[in-house]
């Protein structure tokens, strides 16, 4: 993990399945950053291995953290920005298909739920509204055995897919034409912890 204030101040399918049809696309490389406490980890996929740039900017463009990395595919990286002063900061995720750039608010005296020691980590995260663009990562954590499945609005199962891994696991998926109340629901087969995200 990277302590930011150690630093000089100079990281679904959807699959939507219609009576008639299902309209899948896979998207590109693409990011999206999540929080837990003073903690921002940024959530990475790409399509095939490249050298990657993240680089952290205040509100006044001044640069906070810079690293570059060669992924394989993909990465989660966690950024400790406890210590920085309260503001805007720019997080930007560079890679061969271009640069993808999110702001987020960091405020210390915000008190935002710890994630227990013992809690499965799964994430579902909307990357962009427009496109319905999801990412589904789960962070290395021993090994996993999980399912991801979609639910229509009706609460009927119209995909399933089962994955058992020992390292980081991202996919990115594109939904079209899906409809309101579209639920996304990974669940650990070994514990039954299940995360979702229903689609407004």
């Amino acid at each position: 993990m990277f302590h930011l204030k150690k630093l000089p101040m100079k990281k679904l399918i959807v699959f939507c399945l219609l009576i008639s049809a299902v309209s899948v696309g896979y998207a590109k490389s693409n990011m999206a950053v999540l929080r837990s406490g003073d903690v921002f980890k940024v959530i990475y996929k790409g399509e095939s291995p490249s050298r990657v740039h993240v680089l952290i900017s205040n509100e006044t463009g001044e640069e906070v953290f810079r690293e570059d990395l060669t992924s394989n595919a993909g990465f989660i990286r966690p950024y400790n920005f406890s210590g920085l002063p309260n503001g805007n900061y720019s997080i930007s995720v560079k890679d061969s298909d271009g640069e993808k750039i999110e702001t987020v608010g960091y405020n210390e005296e915000k008190k935002v739920r710890s994630i227990d020691d013992n809690e499965w980590i799964a994430y579902i995260a909307q990357l962009s509204a427009s496109e319905n663009k999801f990412l589904v990562a789960v962070p290395k954590q021993g090994e996993s055995n999980f399912s991801i499945q979609i639910f229509d609005p009706a609460d009927q199962l119209v995909y399933s897919d089962e994955q058992k891994t020992n390292t980081h696991f991202g996919k990115i998926f594109k939904l079209k034409n899906c409809e309101s109340g579209t639920t996304i629901r990974v669940t650990n087969h070994k514990t039954g912890e299940t995360k979702a995200v229903k689609l407004n």
